[in-house]
């Protein structure tokens, strides 16, 4: 083990230590919440997904932001899904993904609402499946 690794109470071995636990390097943690100096809030990525019927579970978008200020989008994804219903002996339902948009921004500025914009990138990818 080496220096800088830790033990748990129960003598379990943890890891090292985060060293945005300690940020002044005395071995002291940050008070709870407390973020590094640059930051004013945590990173985080943000889930949203399909709740109707034929496509409830299956997911819709994708964002991911950054810690840095509120409001900077650093990549957007959207999907896009067709659905067929059928009734009677052999019924189906089927929910297909039709289209992924991606949107890939600078970081500078919140999401773009119209296209084309000076801080994003947008491709779209789309999709065909046989019948069956």
């Amino acid at each position: 083990m080496g220096a800088d690794d830790c033990m748990s109470t129960n003598g379990d071995h943890v890891g090292r230590p985060n060293p945005a636990m300690f940020p002044d390097g005395d071995g002291v943690p940050a008070p709870a919440g407390s973020l590094a100096p640059a930051e004013t809030e945590s990173p985080r990525v943000i889930r949203k997904f399909r709740t109707e019927k034929l496509t409830a579970g299956r997911l819709e978008e994708v964002s991911r932001w950054s810690g840095i200020t509120a409001n900077k989008i650093l990549s957007l994804t959207k999907n896009e899904y067709t659905t067929t219903e059928s009734t009677g002996t052999g019924a189906r339902r089927t929910a297909l993904l039709t289209a992924t948009w991606n949107h890939q921004y600078s970081g500078l500025s919140g999401a773009c609402t119209t296209f084309p914009c000076a801080d994003a990138k947008r491709t779209k990818t789309e999709y065909t499946y046989d019948n069956y």
